[in-house]
């Protein structure tokens, strides 16, 4: 969200500013690690729901 108001506001995501990195390169490996790690606890979450 933050990225799209800034884009609409003709500004920039700085790199370190959450998973934004220097390079798309970088940035892509940065949203792999977060889906990797990330991914524990989404499934966690999901079955809780499904087990209500």
């Amino acid at each position: 969200m933050q990225s799209a108001l800034l884009a609409l506001n003709d500004s920039i995501a700085l790199p370190k500013n959450g998973i934004v990195a220097e390079s798309a390169e970088e940035t892509i490996k940065n949203l792999g690690i977060l889906s990797k790690k990330g991914i524990n606890t989404t499934d966690k979450v999901i079955l809780e729901i499904m087990n209500k």
